[in-house]
């Protein structure tokens, strides 16, 4: 197979002609090759992994305090890098996916993922060494921002028009997928290890650190650049520079809008599932069990209810992307519809926790479950309405921008977990959490109302006749070495 592992080179139309596609170019010079979904799975299991990564201790707290006899607040602040170091880093991404390229950002990312799976493997048991597993989280949490932003540029650079809101979809929600696993695999991992004489914390990790080689090995054995031939028009046209993004976006009253409903909603719902356990304490009734052996057990466990609302999130979020490819320029009307039903879904949790209406372990598991589903599903709505209102600005560095919001807001939520503010001893505070998950999608609902959609880079894929001269006639050509 030819390679197209060289940097791209930015040709001028009048210096060379768009290269004929070989065939299935559906006739208009532009192909999709198959070879994009392997670049897609192998993504999409990186950034499951990074999310995976970032979750580890998170899910076993009281055994790692045990293992390497440190605070609470000290374990705490492992998971507070993921937010911590996004911050800053969504701006070194954006900038690196724009100037370098998916494939280079990709396999930095990668490198980094290894190392930090490794570091975190050298500290015995005792706090001496625990300096390693924040170096390890905190290169983890910088490899957050790539897997983060990339998605819409991914689905740019391989995949058609009538495809790129299902592959964004897939890429975006697979993030989520190592939440979920991590959820049960862990604690799983970590039990088993302590039932056979062997340190749980300890071999999980090593565990952790074979599995991240296994997933990033194809990413340096064969991770193109892009395609010989672009599938789209404006997948190689010329891109406004970082800094002048920036400053354009920061101008953009619709694409706030979209940070702010998008962005926000999300940071507030994972602060929310940061609680649950919290809400959903023994006293409930409730526990972390893992080996459930009915199905009232199953609906009382807040693992196997975390990772139901996860796994039925990235479905649904993935179920999205089809239909909003088959229904083109709707995105601000499904957004709408997805929000409104998890304001109904979390709203029935919250007055199940209150005792408002009847209680039953089923019912808080259900809502749950699908206000969680909705509000995953209007995800990947988000990233690809963001990239259509801010065209020609790099899909990078608007998806980063959007995301930033959501890690402020997680952010504020981990400072909030290292205070103590929300503990077992006053599952009361916590509760509180249900009523502003509610308020706050529901005031998100209100300011999407006002957004006024366009789909500027779509209109230029589907309408070449729309595109300004000066476009028609200078936009640069991705002309790669094959």
């Amino acid at each position: 197979m030819a390679s197209t592992e060289k940097s791209p080179l930015l040709q001028q139309h009048g210096d060379t002609a768009r290269p004929k596609a070989p065939g299935g170019d559906h006739g208009d010079g532009f192909k999709a090759y198959t070879r994009r979904w392997y670049v897609l799975t192998v993504f999409s299991l990186l950034s499951a992994h990074q999310s995976h990564i970032w979750l580890t201790f998170g899910v076993v707290p009281d055994e790692t305090r045990s293992y390497y006899g440190v605070k609470k607040w000290q374990v705490d602040l492992l998971a507070a890098w993921g937010p911590i170091i996004y911050i800053p880093f969504v701006f070194f991404s954006s900038w690196l996916l724009q100037n370098y390229g998916l494939r280079s950002a990709v396999r930095l990312g990668a490198a980094m993922q290894v190392v930090s799976a490794a570091i975190r493997c050298f500290p015995a048991n005792g706090g001496d060494l625990f300096f390693l597993v924040h170096l390890g989280q905190i290169l983890n949490a910088a490899v957050g921002p790539i897997v983060m932003s990339a998605p819409p540029k991914l689905s740019l650079d391989w995949f058609r028009v009538e495809q790129r809101t299902t592959a964004t979809a897939i890429s975006t929600v697979a993030n989520g997928v190592g939440v979920a696993v991590g959820f049960l695999v862990v604690p799983a991992l970590v039990k088993h290890f302590d039932a056979v004489g062997l340190s749980g914390i300890r071999y999980m990790l090593f565990v952790e650190f074979w599995w991240t080689v296994a997933i990033v090995l194809p990413i340096f054995v064969y991770f193109p650049a892009g395609p010989p031939t672009p599938p789209s028009r404006t997948s190689n046209t010329k891109r406004t520079k970082f800094l002048e993004s920036l400053k354009v976006a920061s101008r953009n009253r619709a694409f706030w809008i979209l940070c702010i409903c998008g962005g926000v909603s999300q940071g507030v719902f994972s602060g929310w599932s940061s609680v649950l356990s919290i809400i959903l304490n023994k006293s409930s009734g409730y526990n972390n069990i893992v080996s459930v052996h009915s199905v009232h057990m199953f609906f009382a466990s807040t693992a196997w209810l975390g990772f139901t609302s996860t796994l039925i999130g990235m479905g649904t979020g993935v179920m999205i992307g089809p239909i909003a490819d088959c229904m083109p320029g709707h995105f601000k009307t499904m957004i709408l519809f997805l929000f409104g039903l998890a304001v109904f879904f979390f709203t029935w949790f919250a007055l199940s926790v209150y005792n408002f209406i009847v209680e039953s372990v089923s019912s808080v598991f259900v809502s749950a479950v699908l206000g969680s589903a909705f509000l995953g599903a209007a995800n990947p709505l988000f990233y690809e309405a963001a990239v259509e209102i801010t065209y020609p600005m790099p899909e990078g560095t608007s998806a980063g921008m959007l995301t930033l919001f959501n890690n402020l807001g997680c952010l504020l939520f981990e400072v909030i977990g290292m205070a103590d503010v929300f503990t077992d001893s006053h599952p009361q505070r916590a509760k509180v959490m249900n009523w502003i998950l509610v308020v706050t999608i529901a005031l998100c609902w209100c300011v999407a109302v006002t957004y006024k959609e366009a789909y500027h880079r779509r209109n230029v894929d589907c309408n070449a006749e729309t595109a300004p001269d000066s476009e028609k006639d200078s936009q640069p050509v991705l002309t790669q070495i094959n």
